[in-house]
């Protein structure tokens, strides 16, 4: 799942998209067929009903083909309408997208030892809190040490999910010399489509080592590293290998490494938030596809060239973009008596502001990381977004 301007433009896309769209004109003069895609409208406010310059007649004009297909016109709307999506989330949602960067859970100390961990068959590794809220944590690389060459699969369990999130089979050309794999597809989510709250756990089957002759190596520590966004602690669980599967209710936390350290990062990401509140992005896509759409309009080689519009209409909608002052007894532009009439893109910008404060105000709790063990800790902290430059991510 990626992430790409603080959400994942692969579900907040469809969701957006689905809001606004445009009617099939009556006029027989309008030959193409709108698709349904480009006709969806939930809201049940087209965006020609916004404004007229943002109807599909004026908009087949503007288009520098003059013989597109239907197929083609479909295809310029929808590439319209995603980047009007795609300029309003990114005019709302503005803060600072990486939290922090790339780090190991823990660093090696200076003595290069290592303890073999016998293989009793459990299924071991990492388990992993994320923060609730609007983030995402990715791991960005997996590094393994083990007794010999071999192959290990990685697995990433959620406890409220039976089976496996995500697999990775690393091959281990060499014994205790560490191998490094980096991973692009690896991010965490308090909640997303798959799950509902609930706890990570990361690792391999002991068993699968064991059938290779090969036990991993448990490495000393000099630090763990702490994290604003993940708790983290090694576990070890009863496992049933056949099945993939393991005791998820009952296991033994340690301070092991089971020869596994993980690179990880987070991110601001507003996926969901999003995609549970569509809606209130209506009228900020209206607003802002207006602009885009007179700005097609005023910049159209056709439109200008083959005197579609008079300069008048031309003018006139040049001002509502850019606004203007006009002297209320001679209606001439730009008096200094008069005040200044608001223009489209002003609203735009403080509707953009209006909708930050909604979904980010200055106040809002940043994070609240729940604990990882309850006999340490009696619960998660909350924190002002203000206040993330203290350190306060906890590893037990």
């Amino acid at each position: 799942m990626p992430i790409s301007n603080g959400f994942d433009e692969a579900l907040v896309l469809p969701a957006l998209s689905a809001r606004k769209g445009w009617t099939q004109p009556t006029d027989a003069s309008f030959s193409p067929v709108l698709s349904d895609a480009v006709k969806e409208c939930l809201s049940g406010l087209p965006f020609n009903r916004d404004h007229q310059v943002c109807g599909p007649a004026l908009l087949w004009q503007a288009q520098p083909d003059k013989t597109i297909s239907s197929d083609n016109l479909n295809q310029y709307l929808l590439d319209l309408k995603k980047a009007n999506i795609m300029d309003c989330l990114n005019g709302v949602f503005i803060i600072d997208q990486l939290i922090e960067h790339p780090k190991n859970i823990f660093s090696k100390n200076f003595r290069t030892a290592y303890k073999p961990i016998p293989n009793t068959g459990k299924f071991c590794g990492w388990q992993l809190n994320v923060a609730e809220g609007d983030f995402a944590v990715k791991i960005n690389s997996i590094g393994l040490i083990m007794s010999g060459a071999c192959t290990v699969k990685i697995y990433l369990y959620n406890d409220l999910i039976a089976q496996p999130l995500w697999t990775l089979d690393v091959v281990v050309p060499e014994g205790r010399s560490q191998t490094i794999v980096n991973i692009d597809d690896l991010i965490l989510h308090y909640q997303d489509a798959t799950h509902k709250t609930g706890t990570f756990f990361y690792g391999y089957y002991q068993d699968q080592l064991a059938a290779q002759g090969v036990e991993a190596l448990d490495v000393y520590l000099d630090q763990f590293n702490f994290y604003n966004m993940v708790g983290y602690q090694c576990f070890e669980a009863d496992s049933n290998y056949a099945a993939k599967t393991f005791v998820r209710q009952q296991y033994q936390t340690n301070y092991r490494t089971y020869g596994l350290n993980l690179e990880m990062s987070s991110y601001h990401d507003f996926t969901n938030t999003i995609v549970r509140n569509a809606s209130q992005f209506d009228r900020l896509i209206g607003m802002n596809m207006i602009a885009k759409c007179i700005e097609e309009v005023i910049y159209s080689p056709r439109i200008n060239g083959g005197k579609v519009l008079a300069q008048e209409q031309l003018d006139s909608l040049s001002k509502l973009l850019q606004g203007s002052i006009q002297n209320p007894n001679t209606k001439e532009a730009f008096a200094v008596n008069i005040p200044y009439r608001t223009g489209l893109k002003n609203k735009i910008e403080r509707e953009m502001y209006r909708m930050t404060q909604t979904f980010i105000p200055d106040d809002k709790v940043f994070v609240s990381i729940p604990p990882v063990n309850k006999d340490y800790s009696d619960g998660g902290q909350t924190w002002n977004r203000n206040d993330l430059g203290m350190n306060w991510g906890h590893q037990i």
